[in-house]
């Protein structure tokens, strides 16, 4: 009677490509940590299946118009999302989808205007601070010897 081989399964080192025992931590090849390259290669997979689910929602324009509206701090994506949301607006039919419609480019409209007077307000405090700490363009060229032309042409 012969004992039956061990089960034992191989994996291909991630560097050299040979063969390695289960559980491994380094190639005996060519001497690579392949717990890094496991984790690393984990890593990337991962991120490719979250970037390429993320990307699957924004192909649906109701999800695209909500998250241009609601990107804090900048101005441009929420402008966006009012001009992409009364775009489709003008093409809803009548009755029960038209409500749905109107209801959904007035919510729309709503977080997209609170958020741009809010990117307004954050961009005055923020230029407000700078100034008062004396953090200003004109400050910092005049600082490196760069003169305005206004400047030069005074001089002469």
């Amino acid at each position: 009677m012969t004992k039956a081989a061990p089960n034992i399964s191989f994996q291909s080192c991630p560097s050299c490509g040979s063969a390695l025992n289960e559980g491994a931590l380094t190639c005996g090849y060519c001497g690579s940590v392949t717990a890094v390259e496991n984790i690393s290669s984990r890593v990337r997979s991962e991120f490719r299946y979250w970037v390429g689910r993320a990307g699957a929602y924004l192909q649906d324009p109701a999800v695209l118009i909500w998250v241009l509206a609601t990107v804090p701090v900048l101005i441009l994506p929420p402008l966006l999302a009012l001009m992409m949301c009364f775009r489709g607006s003008w093409n809803s039919r009548r009755g029960d989808a038209a409500r749905q419609a109107y209801f959904s480019v007035f919510s729309v409209s709503v977080v997209a205007i609170v958020n741009i007077a809010l990117s307004l307000i954050f961009w005055r405090w923020l230029s407000e601070i700078s100034m008062s700490a004396g953090l200003s363009f004109g400050l910092f060229l005049k600082s490196l010897g760069i003169v305005s032309p206004r400047a030069s042409l005074q001089a002469i």
